[in-house]
Formats: structure tokens, sequence, C-alpha cells
């Protein structure tokens, strides 16, 4: 671990010792394939090929390298993804202790032992939640209004058009514990059907949430192969989603998108 501790080093010395005003923890495992009998390689269904998935943690508002690490392909578990965090975080208060720290991730790291870490260590989050049946019942109406609203564009002659709804909720998982949090969704429908994402956040109504950026362009190159197939989805969420009024009359938003914190 020399090596990932000297790139948290040099993240926190480009700073030049003036302290930021707070830190966007961007985590996503990426896929590399390899090949022979390469160490860690394993095979990923969702990647359709052997390859290593390694950490890449980037400050998600200026896309700088703070840390990267070696990790077996496959999902990580809550024990690899709190086992790169604690290190990084530690590291990072024992220079700016008071400094406000944003996790952000796919949906790879929502398992439970996740959020609990960072409530007891007090950084915000915003992760990637997977979809269910039970997600798509409770946010019905701001799928079915996304399709409403792109079946107006197709009448207006703007089928190319997609439209966009918004609304969040609270939501407890099976595995969370009877433990339920702020949930938001975005349901997107246009040429190809409708869509819909969802994140979990301690984030309130009142307060912006941080976007994904769509492209870093540290990871191109050799970082990317084996991804072109099943690119990583970034999440995007939006200040001031609309809470859902369950269960009749629920409120959504719609395009144009709410303001969102610059990415």
């Amino acid at each position: 671990m020399r090596a990932f501790d000297a790139m948290v080093d040099n993240f926190i010395a480009s700073y030049a010792g003036k302290a930021p005003g707070g830190l966007v923890l961007d985590l996503d495992p990426t896929a590399c394939i390899v090949y022979g009998q390469q160490e860690l390689g394993m095979f990923s269904t969702h990647v359709g090929d052997t390859c290593l998935m390694p950490f890449h943690l980037d400050e998600g508002q200026s896309a700088r390298l703070i840390a990267s690490a070696l990790h077996p392909g496959k999902t990580p578990t809550a024990k690899a993804i709190l086992g790169i965090l604690r290190r990084v975080v530690k590291k990072l208060r024992r220079v700016w202790p008071r400094l406000p720290l944003i996790f952000r991730a796919d949906s790879y790291h929502s398992k439970p032992e996740v959020p609990a870490w960072l409530k007891r260590e007090g950084l915000r989050y915003v992760i990637g939640c997977a979809p269910n049946a039970v997600l798509k019942r409770q946010f019905a109406e701001c799928i079915s209004a996304a399709g409403r609203r792109y079946e107006r564009h197709l009448k207006e002659g703007r089928a190319e058009v997609e439209a966009r709804t918004f609304a969040s909720g609270s939501y407890s998982a099976g595995s969370w514990g009877g433990k339920a949090r702020r949930i938001i969704c975005r349901a997107i429908a246009g040429p190809h059907g409708v869509d819909q994402r969802y994140i979990v956040t301690d984030f309130e109504q009142h307060e912006a949430v941080c976007p994904r950026r769509e492209n870093r362009g540290r990871k191109g190159g050799a970082m990317r192969r084996g991804v072109e197939k099943g690119r990583f989805q970034r999440i995007r969420t939006y200040q001031h989603a609309e809470p859902m009024q369950m269960p009749s009359n629920p409120q959504t938003t719609t395009d144009p998108a709410p303001p969102m914190m610059a990415s």
C-alpha cells in the first residue's frame, strides 16, 4: 500500500498548503481486460471477459486522481470499499480535520455497511441504488409522467427530445435493518423507451446534490480497456427533487431540469 499512500500524499500536496472548501470522493472500479494466468484476474459476467477491477478514487469537482488500488475482477465487497475509504479519510483528516467530505459512487457501493460507516465518520453521501420492483412501484407516477411527457413530444414532432422527470421519497431495503433513507428517482423517456435510475443520499430536499462527471479524461487509453461494451453509468442527481406524496398524488419535477451544482 506504499504506492497508494504516496498517491494520496501527492494529491494533498497538490493544494500547496491551501485547504479546499470541500472534497467529493468519487470511487469507481474500472474493468481492465487481462490474458493468460494474470494474478487476480477473474471472469466478470458484466464485462463478459476476464479482467481486473481496480479502484480509482477521484476528486469529483476537479477530476484530480486521489489514488488507485489493484482489485480482483469481481464486484467489490463492503470490506474492500471501506478499506479504501478508511485509509484515505484518515490521511485527509490528518491534514484538514474539519474538511467537508462527500462520498459519491455507483450501486456497487451501496452495501449497508458503507452508508452506516459514512454517517459515523461524518461524511455525506450520494450512492447509486439498484432498481427493483418495490422502487418501480413507489415511483410509478414519476416514471409514467416521463412517458406522458414524451408522448406530447411525439405529437409536437419532437421525437428526438427526451423527457425527464424527478422525484424523491423514503425507502428502506431489507438489508438496511429497518433504516429508511432518502431515494431520488430520475426517469427518462425517449425513442428507446423509458429508463429509470435511483440514488440513495443523506442530502435533504433543500440541499444541493453533486452530479457525477460524465467524462474524466484521466481514465482514457489503457485504464479504460475492456469497458467499451458496458460503460459504467454515471449517476446524475439534481437539486430539489420533489418528494413523492405516497400513496396518492405523487409530485414530480419535469424538464427543464432543476439547477444543479457545477460539475
